[in-house]
């Protein structure tokens, strides 16, 4: 509750303005779509392979700072609202589908 309220009050200068015009939302799903994956693989089986708890979580704020560096090229501003959402929905879509169990 408190990151939400957090990231609502931080000005959207707060990260600067990359060059790049954002991509096309379709790519943005697919972008936030594998994110998401690449969290829950990473951190779901990261324990079983990489034994060292710290090693871990390093490589943990190596892979958060790589996508940061990654959005932080792209102009975001006002007008790119409906990017920001889909990028947003790419992640939700997979964390939804995680988490409804299989129907038979």
């Amino acid at each position: 509750m408190h990151l939400t309220l957090l990231a609502w009050k931080i000005p959207c200068s707060a990260g600067g303005n990359g060059n790049l015009q954002v991509l096309k939302p379709r790519k943005l799903v697919i972008i936030g779509f594998i994110t998401a994956l690449t969290f829950f693989l990473f951190f779901g089986a990261g324990p079983k392979l990489v034994s060292q708890p710290l090693i871990l979580m390093f490589l943990g704020i190596v892979l958060i700072l790589a996508i940061f560096g990654f959005l932080k090229r792209y102009d975001w501003n006002e007008g790119t609202l409906y990017h920001k959402f889909t990028l947003v929905a790419g992640a939700v879509v997979f964390l939804i589908s995680v988490n409804t169990p299989a129907r038979a």
